[in-house]
């Protein structure tokens, strides 16, 4: 059991061998707890293999020799500085991005655990978050790092380490990753849904790894669970790609392509959710009930009218 002393508390770090334990203490299961898939676990996998549209016009044979050519990549910059760019080659609409972005304490993990600094985030904007109605609890989740103009609800993620690093570390700090921005997902699904809507044991966050030392992207799925005594949240190994191969760097390619379109088009769905609460509780105000748009919100948990 790792030592809660206050000589420990906040210094537990991704390279730390005793990370995972922390993290399984709070409720996290890693992917070799075998501690179940999400339901749409199967979905996403297929998801994953489908050809993209925005990959049709890339020349794969000069982006592939590319990708052979980084194998003379050794340092952890230089492996983002390259690779990230020829992973994220597809455009997204509407897409907002960052890099290194710290993330504020959180009371429950941060008091153990060092607070993560995603290599590279995608969410969106801050100013719509400005303009809608959360608690101080709320959007210390939806908007996680300490730069408040940075993306909120972030929902991918990408992790990268040179030769020199290790995979274990790699793995816990996408771990680490997926448990805020998963906590970021299901705060405002469950402001914005029924409970029973809201809490579907599905996963809507994912953060993928890149591994210079083995040439190998990996992606994680991470969801919420009612099912197990011992966990409150499941991390799950939903793909591997080896890129030293060019038929594996394409299918690598249309994954990435295929997880950051998914994940998108899952926080344009909150977004659209949360608009029509917003219309919804307006509209009940007019009507002569003594309720503010600010109260609706809150009470209702945004409800949407039938």
């Amino acid at each position: 059991m790792v030592q809660h002393g206050s000589s420990m508390l906040g210094t537990i770090s991704p390279n730390a061998p005793e990370f995972q334990q922390a993290m399984n203490e709070l409720r996290i299961a890693y992917p070799e707890d075998d501690a179940g898939e999400p339901r749409n676990f199967g979905e996403l996998q297929f998801m994953l293999k489908q050809e993209h549209p925005g990959l049709a016009k890339v020349d794969f044979d000069s982006l592939t020799k590319s990708l052979q050519e980084s194998v003379k990549l050794r340092g952890e910059a230089d492996v983002l500085a390259n690779i990230g760019p020829l992973l994220f080659r597809v455009p997204i609409e509407g897409l907002v991005a960052t890099q290194e972005q710290l993330f504020s304490k959180d009371s429950k993990f941060s008091a153990l655990l060092t607070q993560p600094k995603p290599d590279y985030y995608e969410g969106e904007e801050s100013k719509i978050l400005k303009r809608n109605q959360f608690t101080e609890e709320q959007r210390l989740l939806l908007m996680p790092a300490t730069d408040k103009t940075a993306p909120w609800l972030p929902n991918f993620f990408f992790e990268a380490k040179g030769k020199s690093g290790k995979d274990m570390t790699l793995q816990n700090q996408a771990v680490n990753n997926l448990v805020y921005g998963g906590r970021a997902m299901d705060a405002i699904r469950k402001h914005c849904l029924r409970e029973e809507e809201a809490f579907d044991e599905k996963a809507h966050t994912i953060c993928a790894t890149y591994y210079h030392f083995s040439k190998t992207l990996t992606i994680y799925c991470i969801h919420r669970t009612r099912r197990l005594e011992r966990y409150d949240y499941v991390v799950t190994e939903l793909a591997f790609y080896s890129l030293k191969k060019p038929d594996s760097c394409w299918e690598a390619l249309k994954a990435v392509a295929n997880v950051r379109s998914w994940a998108s088009l899952e926080r344009k769905g909150m977004l659209t959710r949360l608009k029509e609460s917003k219309s919804s509780v307006s509209v009940l105000g007019k009507r002569g009930r003594s309720v503010t748009a600010a109260q609706g919100l809150q009470t209702k948990r945004c409800r949407k009218t039938v």
